[in-house]
């Protein structure tokens, strides 16, 4: 059974109601998404599946800068792609002129 690393988000039992009030059975499942993740304790990349609550979650907490047991290797990546962009302003000439983030 497949579950969310995180929070442990599994498959919920439920029933599908028809209009006439007929129940069958249906499984809720969790929007998983299987990421590679870098543990901060020993660097180890490992791939593990994590639902979408918990993977924005941790987004959001990594850009704001504090500090995660594990990351997605997806975000190191993207904060590296950051800082190599180049931001092009106007010069006094009208000019453009490219600078460093």
């Amino acid at each position: 059974m497949a579950t969310c690393y995180v929070c442990h988000k599994g498959k919920l039992k439920g029933h599908k109601v028809s209009h006439s009030a007929i129940k069958t059975r249906r499984f809720f499942k969790p929007n998983l998404h299987v990421l590679s993740v870098k543990f901060t304790a020993d660097n180890n990349i490992k791939q593990v599946k994590i639902c979408s609550k918990c993977y924005k979650k941790i987004k959001n907490d990594f850009w704001a800068g504090k500090t995660l047991p594990f990351v997605p290797v997806s975000l190191t990546n993207q904060q590296k792609l950051k800082s190599k962009t180049v931001k092009v302003e106007p010069n006094k000439n009208g000019q453009e002129k490219g600078t460093k983030n």
